[in-house]
């Protein structure tokens, strides 16, 4: 074999190596494509899941602290409540407290008329 058929059998050779690691290449790329397409559904499920599950969950407790808020409010109204009447019954007794007086009210002040 002659110096030339060795050096364009190599050439053949390169261009078969190369024409395989191009193939191999766009074999790994298009198989890395897939599975980027199938990870990116795959997050957007879970995303949706995700954020459906946490504006349940907020949902829930801000329903929660609204009714406990409420619970406090009318714990709160009933402690005042049953404070006034220990402190009427405290300072009136256990009978009712008496009837307010009816008081002579002090005379209007008359504003002077204007002169003519």
């Amino acid at each position: 074999m002659s110096l030339r058929e060795e050096w364009y059998a190599a050439r053949e050779r390169r261009q078969e190596e190369v024409q395989l690691r191009q193939q191999q290449v766009a074999d790994e790329l298009s198989e890395l494509t897939a599975q980027r397409l199938a990870m990116g559904a795959s997050l957007r499920q879970s995303l949706s899941e995700f954020h459906g599950n946490l504006q349940t969950e907020v949902a829930t407790f801000l329903e929660e602290t609204r009714s406990r808020q409420q619970e406090i409010w009318i714990e709160e109204r009933d402690r005042r409540r049953a404070y006034v009447i220990d402190l009427k019954d405290y300072v009136w007794g256990s009978s009712a407290p008496p009837a307010p007086k009816a008081t002579a009210r002090p005379p209007a002040i008359a504003k002077p008329t204007p002169k003519r």
